[in-house]
């Protein structure tokens, strides 16, 4: 699924291609933050620049620009 966030970093917009299943990312997106599990417990298939960029929306040159 292609997943769109706006990057907390920069405020620009940017897609991802990600292999997960859109209702379960969609679930897990809406819940409150502190009732859903960790993202690397529920997308533990994912990458660490893949689970940054659902929480944050930044990439990852722009995580690397930004530390």
């Amino acid at each position: 699924m292609i997943l769109r966030r706006q990057s907390m970093l920069t405020g620009r917009m940017h897609e991802m291609e990600l292999p997960v299943d859109p209702e379960l990312l969609r679930a897990w997106l809406v819940t409150p933050f502190r009732s859903r599990p960790f993202v690397q417990n529920a997308f533990s298939d994912l990458t660490e620049d893949q689970w940054e960029f659902i929480l944050t929306g930044a990439t990852p040159e722009e995580t690397a620009e930004f530390w």
